[in-house]
């Protein structure tokens, strides 16, 4: 037991404490009409749970308010309070400021960029090729014969009659093609005959009336120009050259057979003509099996001038398209195309 006056630790049951020497009897509550000792003692030491039951609730309460504090500073950058936590008493009545802090500003996040949908490019109009301009059609057959037949007019019609009549000579066409297959290539060979049906008669007494003209030579009456060209389908231009089309084309010799010569003397002259009767020719025309815009032509026109127009030379050296030129112009009628199918 404890002595009540010194406070020392003494045995049970002892009468006087061995510190000071008071009496350790306890006396009833009815004698002296004040409380036991032991009861005092326990009435000093009672107070001191509460105390520490107050002190771990403000702890906690102080906890509880510093992380509600900071998750609000959280979600506001720009705004801090000033709080106020209550010491844990009964009513509340103690109270400790809470220390302020400085605003935070947190970085800003960057605007994520959500993935635009690629538009998809608009096909651009594809062009019509310059042959379809044209309307020229697909009369030639790529393996078998083709004919027709046209009209030639005589050059120098003045010679035939007195009236100065044009003369025209009809003109029959038969032309032979084929096509075969050669490694990655096309190979296409095509024979041409031309047939003059005609043989007209120079009328004498015109022919004397020129003089010098023809003086001791030969000439040929019938003057049309008998072609052959490659050309492409959609620019119009001749592959007969160079090309980055890998076209290549090649024609043999061009063997003509005439009339029987038409003689006439005058008193210082004499001259000898002879009318065309046919021309054949064969040409071969070499592609890639890759190339679908070949096109071919085989015709003929009448052409009065010996020399030819500047936008045929151009159309030769590849450089002016086939519906710009004088051969074109003019054989409408009179030949035959062979076009991509």
């Amino acid at each position: 037991m404890i002595c009540p006056k010194c406070g020392r630790n003494v045995q049970d049951n002892t009468r006087f404490c061995t510190g000071c020497g008071a009496s350790l009897e306890v006396q009833q509550p009815g004698q002296t009409g004040q409380p036991p000792q032991s009861l005092q003692v326990q009435q000093k030491k009672s107070p001191i749970v509460p105390i520490l039951v107050a002190l771990c609730a403000v702890l906690l309460i102080g906890v509880g308010v510093m992380v509600a504090f900071l998750l609000k500073d959280n979600d506001s950058s720009n705004t801090v309070t000033d709080g106020i936590v209550a010491d844990g008493g009964s009513n509340g009545s103690d109270v400790q400021p809470v220390a302020t802090t400085e605003p935070t500003e947190e970085p800003t996040p960057e605007p994520t960029l959500e993935p635009t949908a690629t538009p998809e490019p608009t096909p651009e109009p594809t062009a019509t090729p310059y042959v379809a301009e044209l309307g020229i059609e697909n009369s030639m057959r790529v393996n078998g014969t083709t004919s027709y037949s046209g009209i030639e007019r005589l050059k120098y019609y003045k010679l035939f009659n007195k009236k100065g009549k044009p003369v025209d000579v009809p003109v029959r066409v038969k032309l032979k093609s084929k096509r075969r297959s050669v490694g990655d290539r096309y190979k296409l060979t095509c024979s041409v005959v031309y047939r003059f049906t005609s043989n007209p008669k120079v009328n004498k007494s015109e022919m004397a009336r020129i003089k010098g003209y023809g003086r001791k030579k030969t000439e040929h009456i019938l003057r049309s120009n008998q072609y052959y060209t490659v050309f492409d389908y959609r620019t119009g231009k001749c592959l007969e050259g160079k090309n980055d089309h890998r076209v290549k084309s090649k024609c043999s010799r061009w063997k003509y057979k005439f009339y029987n010569k038409q003689r006439y003397d005058t008193s210082s002259h004499w001259y000898t003509w002879k009318n065309r009767k046919s021309l054949s020719f064969s040409f071969t025309v070499t592609y890639p099996k890759s190339y679908e815009d070949l096109c071919v032509g085989v015709g003929f026109y009448n052409k009065f001038d010996d020399e030819s127009s500047k936008t045929d030379y151009k159309y030769w050296n590849g450089k002016c398209a086939f519906g710009k030129t004088e051969v074109y112009r003019k054989s409408k009628d009179s030949a035959v195309f062979l076009l991509p199918e």
